[in-house]
């Protein structure tokens, strides 16, 4: 009888933790600085090249990503991307131009379940 539950345990165990490995997936958004002011920005959200890579069953994550390109402050994108479940990673800002402009480049990362991806 022992055996069994013994058995039982681990193969529960097992089972559980297959079902909890997650998969990061990663965004960039990029906000260009409008000229002479200095708060807004035209955000632009990057998810990558490779479809397959980004590729989600519920297309409502992919259209609710694309929101960010309508924002006009790096406030609102980071505010929103957080009430969307995704944490900021890293920023970056790169240098001004002729106009007085930078770019700031936010990486966000989310922790999806396997059934949520189209994984091939």
């Amino acid at each position: 009888m022992k055996k069994a539950i013994i058995l039982f345990f681990f193969f529960f165990a097992f089972v559980t933790s297959i079902h909890a490995q997650k998969i990061d997936k990663y965004c960039e958004v990029v906000c260009y600085l409008k000229a002479l002011a200095v708060e807004r920005c035209n955000p632009h959200i990057q998810l990558g090249e490779a479809d397959s890579l980004f590729s989600f069953k519920d297309p409502s994550v992919v259209e609710s990503l694309k929101k960010v390109n309508k924002f006009n402050t790096r406030t609102d994108v980071l505010n929103y991307m957080s009430r969307q479940g995704w944490t900021l990673v890293s920023t970056n800002t790169l240098g001004s131009n002729a106009l007085g402009t930078n770019t700031h480049y936010f990486i966000f990362k989310k922790s999806f379940d396997p059934g949520e991806l189209n994984v091939p």
